[in-house]
């Protein structure tokens, strides 16, 4: 490397940096794609879900992809979110699929109580692209064609209440008014 020349270090440079840095956003295993065919009504996917709470202020829409987010199923406080943890933003990534030969569309829905709901698409390049801000909803419609595999990311900005709550769900739609009612 000493006697390539400069034109071709730097090359050689930009290339391992971009390579490096794509390898520092995080994968989604297949085996945390939830099939959203095999939903009847609705189903729980704390166990698929993976969370990022910023609790130092450090996420932007650029870097948030390369934050070290957990399993949801290891943070401890899901059912109530602790009063200082509330006024801190929440990430959450879903990764769903559509293995039927139709178009399927389920609804998603993060637990209660949030200001701002913002759903973005992963996009294959490992950016973010708006999909739907569902804050006066509360509920995120994922539409997907026959065999389509999305992942998610979700904004969360938690109201000022003493009953937040980390609870992600998928949703038929069919069932979505009864759910409503429910909670």
């Amino acid at each position: 490397m000493i006697f390539l020349p400069m034109r071709k270090r730097v090359t050689f440079f930009l290339v391992f940096i971009l390579v490096k840095t794509a390898g520092l956003c995080q994968l989604i295993p297949d085996s945390n794609y939830v099939d959203i065919t095999s939903i009847n009504d609705s189903t729980l996917i704390a166990t698929k879900t993976q969370l990022f709470f910023d609790s130092n202020v450090v996420a932007t829409l650029d870097n948030v992809l390369l934050q070290k987010f957990v399993p949801l199923t290891v943070f401890n406080n899901k059912k109530y979110i602790r009063p200082k943890l509330v006024p801190k933003y929440a990430y959450l990534i879903t990764a769903v699929q559509n293995n039927s030969q139709t178009k399927d569309t389920v609804y998603f829905y993060p637990g209660s109580l949030f200001d701002n709901f913002r759903v973005y698409q992963i996009t294959n390049a490992g950016t973010l692209q708006l999909y739907q801000d569902a804050s006066s909803e509360g509920f995120a419609r994922l539409i997907l064609a026959p065999g389509e595999k999305k992942s998610f990311l979700s904004y969360l900005d938690f109201c000022r209440y003493d009953y937040n709550s980390l609870a992600p769900q998928l949703i038929q739609p069919e069932y979505l008014d009864s759910y409503k009612r429910l909670y």
